[in-house]
């Protein structure tokens, strides 16, 4: 998600940003607090999130955060100055030795992924840290951001050129937050499609085969989507779980993380079961896109509350119960 993540349908995001005097008011009366009462039930309990800090966060955009499965790499998208003096809107990584350190100073993964001048955004690390999902604005796609991949042989080798996942993922419109399953043969992402419940949708998309093309999107459906705008999915390591955003009826703020559960099934996937409000991770301000660590220990997001930096800020919060 960018600055410009819902275009002309921003109206939410836009709201929360006017708010910031507010926001900033209430941050400067916020006194410490201790662990939040959690009605949201097994797995779904989170101590206070607390902001990455200011290697991470600064004045501009950072948000679409994703942690690495062992939870010692972190991606997120940031609006910084290019080498042409312009703001621009690219994927940054940074890294840690361990999950109770935080993270060191961020780099931009540089051109190999970024295109000069366009939104590079909503990073998503496949399980063996060798595939890198992103949305892009960049000429060439479909619609006004698509998705895209690249791939690296090792860990220590360079990314190979960007290449678009093509009509049966990306659509005329706009298509983001790319979350990928552990086996790689499912992929789930947001799209402004129109054929759609509502004003944003989660969609998936499977394969038969980690080197086969995806299929065409499916829309995820009820109870997950809904009329208003349902973002940002996050999909377990189990792929029983699925954290997503929406401003869906029952909000804490203008926008909340939302977590649903489906039934084992040993043939095919279960249906998804009623969506539920994770609560010690909202506030009454805005909050989105959701990313886990492998264990679901620890889950990161980006926020507009009391205590950032400027206006959406990376925030992490450790797992309770």
């Amino acid at each position: 998600m960018t600055s410009r993540r819902f275009g002309k349908k921003q109206l939410l995001l836009l709201a929360v940003i006017a708010a910031l005097g507010t926001l900033s008011s209430a941050a400067g009366q916020a006194g410490a607090q201790g662990p939040p009462d959690c009605a949201a039930g097994p797995g779904l309990c989170y101590d206070l999130p607390v902001n990455v800090g200011p290697l991470i966060n600064t004045a501009d955009f950072e948000g679409g955060p994703s942690l690495s499965p062992d939870g010692l790499t972190l991606l997120f998208g940031a609006a910084r100055q290019n080498g042409l003096g312009q703001l621009d809107e690219d994927i940054y990584i940074a890294t840690r030795e361990m999950t109770s350190q935080p993270f060191g100073p961020p780099r931009n993964l540089g051109a190999a992924v970024n295109a000069l001048g366009f939104g590079d955004y909503s990073p998503e690390l496949s399980h063996d840290g060798l595939t890198l999902y992103f949305s892009s604005s960049r000429p060439g796609g479909l619609g006004s951001a698509d998705l895209y991949v690249t791939t690296r042989d090792s860990l220590d080798d360079p990314w190979e050129p960007p290449q678009n996942l093509g009509a049966n993922v990306n659509s005329p419109y706009f298509d983001g937050q790319p979350s990928i399953s552990p086996n790689g043969k499912t992929l789930y992402w947001d799209s402004y499609r129109p054929d759609g419940f509502g004003d944003a949708d989660i969609w998936m998309a499977t394969r038969k085969a980690v080197c086969d093309s995806f299929g065409p999107a499916v829309n995820v459906g009820p109870p997950v989507n809904t009329p208003g705008p349902d973002f940002g999915p996050a999909i377990s390591h189990d792929e029983r779980q699925l954290f997503f955003s929406s401003a869906r009826p029952g909000n804490v703020g203008q926008v909340d993380i939302w977590a649903v559960q489906r039934r084992k099934n040993k043939k095919r996937p279960g249906p998804w079961d009623t969506p539920i409000n994770v609560e010690t991770l909202n506030s009454p301000f805005f909050q989105a896109m959701p990313t886990l660590r492998g264990d679901g220990k620890e889950l990161c997001f980006m926020a507009v509350r009391p205590g950032g930096f400027g206006g959406l800020d990376v925030w992490c919060a450790e797992r309770l119960h």
